[in-house]
């Protein structure tokens, strides 16, 4: 309006806004709906849930995008005080729900960023694709999920086609059965060897021997042209999604995770003259956490471990080298498909 100078405006828009914040917030929609249905399974508190649903709208609505862009926040308290005044909440319980120990972010559904962000859009990121789901009507946490981690297809083989491995399949089956019946926290297996080897198909017939649900983490998300940092931003949304998988499943029983290709999971930096330089995931702390308090028995798969930190490795309960099958074991195999073949 021509004719409105500044003066008028900031006085309407003052009023306007008085008016407006004296309305409660609409929390109506499928993004609350999945919020209460994932807070229900996961123990969210009120201020991780209303974390978590700002970090989605911020992700999805352009106008509060370019809002957030214009927020400043050096650093983790800033950031606090800033979302603390949008949402109405306590700045103690925001800060307590930005703490790497919450649900929230143990599960690695949040990442709170530091240093190297500058704006309040950058610092509240969430695990990647999640905000789309967020805000779609979704039948269950599972369906909801199923580009992180998914039941594992029907094993091709049986644990008695490895019987040359029939002590290790023993001392896993006993491993996770008793794992399984009492509950116990941070049981990991690590299975190492050449690719192509069947490592894979051994761990869905160790499961399937014990009659326990199998659900494998995702090891394929698209690459975004020109993106120089994608494998690290991978390897870091692989390791999130497999510590969602953790929480989501912590009260279901006669389950197992299987961690694929995990020397993704931890990365080479780089190679010197005496070989590769390790570097296994910028959150060493996170990491470990994740290896000692996981709820669901888990296989970890690779095919190399040399570049992984000894002082991960320490905390698997097991390790086995997954040797090639022997020929004898080879042509059994190949009886047993094509017999029936000329």
């Amino acid at each position: 309006d021509e004719t409105m100078d500044h003066r008028a405006a900031h006085r309407l828009l003052t009023t306007r806004l008085a008016e407006l914040e004296q309305v409660p917030p609409s929390q109506d929609g499928a993004l609350y709906r999945n919020i209460d249905r994932l807070s229900v399974f996961l123990g969210l508190s009120t201020a991780e849930k209303e974390l978590l649903a700002f970090a989605a709208l911020v992700r999805t609505q352009s106008a509060l995008t370019t809002c957030a862009r214009f927020v400043s926040v050096p650093n983790r308290a800033v950031a606090a005080d800033a979302v603390a005044q949008v949402l109405r909440l306590d700045r103690k319980e925001v800060t307590r729900a930005l703490h790497h120990e919450t649900i929230l972010r143990a599960s690695g559904l949040m990442r709170v960023c530091h240093g190297e962000c500058e704006t309040l859009d950058e610092t509240l990121t969430l695990l990647g694709g999640l905000d789309t789901a967020l805000l779609e009507d979704q039948d269950n946490l599972e369906v909801m999920f199923k580009d992180y981690f998914k039941p594992a297809p029907a094993p091709r083989w049986a644990v008695e086609d490895f019987a040359y491995l029939s002590e290790e399949v023993t001392l896993m089956q006993r491993l996770l059965r008793r794992a399984i019946t009492d509950q116990t926290k941070g049981i990991n297996i690590l299975i190492h060897g050449e690719t192509g080897i069947g490592k894979t198909e051994f761990v869905r017939a160790v499961a399937s021997s014990l009659g326990t649900r199998l659900l494998e983490v995702s090891c394929e998300q698209e690459p975004v042209e020109h993106d120089e940092d994608f494998e690290s931003r991978m390897n870091d949304h692989r390791l999130r999604a497999y510590s969602l998988c953790q929480q989501v499943l912590a009260r279901s029983h006669e389950c197992v995770v299987l961690f694929d290709e995990v020397e993704d999971a931890f990365p080479v930096s780089g190679f010197s003259l005496f070989g590769a330089i390790r570097k296994s995931g910028k959150n060493k702390a996170w990491t470990n956490q994740l290896l000692e308090s996981n709820p669901v028995p888990a296989f970890w798969v690779s095919n190399e471990i040399g570049h992984i930190d000894p002082a991960f490795r320490r905390r698997f309960l097991y390790t086995m080298e997954f040797r090639p099958l022997p020929q004898s074991m080879r042509r059994t195999m190949l009886d047993k498909r094509f017999h029936d073949l000329p």
